[in-house]
């Protein structure tokens, strides 16, 4: 059911992807590739609370989880218009891992104006080397949203 799942998440056929990897997960719970497809599959269809959900317990699973190639909606407020977007490989090393997930989850919470969640995400992300410019950015908007603007300065 997962790779159906993934090959009509990679064909954009979201409903369909939605409905057999939530199977997947159902059939078997500690199957992380099928938590962070399933969210990808829900961010897709514009299911963003269902997709954070998915998203945490992928990361809960694994916080360390190498997640293949991903196809992310990255902007929350428009129709989903889906890009490539490369994983990190394992030769990276659990911080870059750590650090990705923590990124992706934190930057879908700003975007959805969950600014409190994301806050908790991305200082997670930034305080993993390596330094990343995108996701201090990110975090210096939600501090500026939040009214934390001397945080948002720095």
């Amino acid at each position: 059911m997962q790779k159906a799942g993934v090959k009509a998440l990679q064909s954009k056929d979201y409903r369909t992807a939605i409905d057999l990897l939530k199977r997947a997960v159902d059939a078997d719970m500690s199957v992380k590739d099928a938590w962070y497809d399933l969210g990808q599959a829900y961010a897709g269809a514009n299911h963003h609370a269902e997709a954070i959900a998915a998203f945490r317990k992928q990361i809960e699973l694994d916080p360390n989880h190498n997640a293949p190639t991903a196809t992310w909606p990255w902007n929350c407020n428009k129709p989903a218009s889906p890009t490539t977007q490369s994983r990190p490989s394992a030769s990276n090393g659990d911080n870059s891992l750590r650090q990705d997930n923590a990124k992706n989850l934190g930057l879908l919470l700003s975007q959805l104006g969950k600014d409190a969640d994301a806050r908790a995400e991305l200082e997670a992300s930034v305080a993993l080397p390596p330094d990343d410019p995108e996701t201090k950015m990110a975090l210096a908007q939600v501090y500026d949203r939040l009214g934390e603007k001397s945080k948002a300065q720095e």
